[in-house]
């Protein structure tokens, strides 16, 4: 009789790098009435998201071996896994002044101590 158990956590890391900051783009503005002269600047690009991070996925596996003279073997497993703050890429309204789609993390709710 032989019992095994294992846990174990793996992630999903497939954004980006600094995907959770805001982002700056140059652009070109008109400075003055009338003709006015074009002056270099910045505007917001992208959306930032603190609570941006990896997807987590936890899995348990609990299990049993028996076996009787090499004749006879039965084993029996329980497996569980739970992803939690998994990754979904939504678009952003366009009433936000965005126009690129951001990432956000769903699934199970965040727990935070503060």
């Amino acid at each position: 009789m032989k019992l095994r158990a294992s846990y174990g956590v793996s992630g999903n890391f497939s954004i980006g790098n600094y995907d959770y900051y805001a982002s700056l783009a140059a652009d070109n503005y008109v400075v003055g009435t009338g003709v006015g002269s074009v002056a270099p600047g910045l505007y917001p690009s992208t959306i930032s998201n603190p609570d941006l991070g990896w997807e987590k996925t936890k899995m348990t596996n609990i299990g049993l071996e028996f076996g009787v003279f090499n004749m006879l073997r039965l084993e029996v497993d329980v497996y569980n896994s739970n992803t939690s703050d998994m990754l979904l890429n939504v678009p952003t309204p366009y009433l936000s002044g965005f126009s690129r789609e951001i990432w956000i993390c769903i699934g199970r709710e965040r727990y935070k101590i503060q």
